[in-house]
């Protein structure tokens, strides 16, 4: 539209053709930066493995990685927290996701199982990936 080229004759009036040139090459290295994070991203969506073992808080491994991947593309979880570490926010996507395919809602770790993939949240994951 006419009301953007507007816009940037108004940010870059002001500028030398050179200072010109340079915000729009750092705009550049800062969109592919952002390009190249969220390719990686893509490829950490892709993980088809099954889950084999408990995962449950203070983890840190692949597994977890999974796990959070296919929490946050259930919506459950928010993107960008496939980090490996089954933390706080794991946790919590966990106990919404068991809570919501009628898992379990209540309890512990310990007394119910309510926030740990175990066995039952395990194959309905497996089932559902």
């Amino acid at each position: 539209s006419h009301t953007g080229v507007k816009a940037i004759k108004i940010i870059f009036g002001s500028l030398t053709q050179a200072q010109q040139i340079a915000i729009l090459k750092a705009k550049i290295v800062e969109l592919q930066t952002l390009i190249n994070t969220l390719l990686g991203q893509a490829q950490n969506l892709t993980s088809a493995t099954s889950f084999t073992s408990n995962l449950y808080i203070g983890l840190r491994n692949s597994d977890v990685t999974s796990l959070q991947v296919f929490l946050i593309n259930r919506g459950i979880l928010a993107p960008g927290n496939n980090t490996g570490y089954f933390g706080p926010l794991t946790e919590a996507a966990v106990k919404t996701f068991q809570c919501t395919q009628g898992i379990i809602c209540s309890g512990t770790p310990l007394s119910t199982g309510y926030g740990v993939v175990g066995p039952r949240t395990r194959t309905l994951l497996n089932t559902l990936r």
